[in-house]
């Protein structure tokens, strides 16, 4: 069985928007509020010239910085601490970084 919610907003791709996630039960909701400002869940990533110069290099940078969520998560296995290096991450295309790119 199917269910459609005729109720859903559609965006449409012309429109520029950011998702902005306030944290569980709104933790940053009045930080975001107050201040005007958010921040994104992007651990160590490198936001200056010489790492967005190429989308091989956006794609690494994500790719670690995906890396270093998952590691520094609560909830996260992970015991040992992902590589610093953006060598050590895939510069090719992939699903896993196609909505970060952008």
């Amino acid at each position: 069985m199917k269910t459609i919610d005729v109720a859903t907003k559609i965006i449409t791709p012309e429109q520029k928007i950011w998702l902005i996630y306030p944290g569980k039960r709104r933790k940053y909701y009045d930080i975001f509020s107050k201040q005007n400002m958010v921040f994104l869940d992007m651990p160590r990533l490198e936001l200056k010239e010489s790492s967005l110069d190429s989308i091989e290099k956006i794609r690494q940078h994500i790719r670690m910085s995906k890396a270093f969520r998952k590691y520094y998560h609560p909830d996260s296995p992970e015991t040992k601490a992902p590589s610093s290096s953006t060598s050590a991450y895939s510069n090719e295309a992939g699903d896993d970084v196609k909505g970060d790119v952008g």
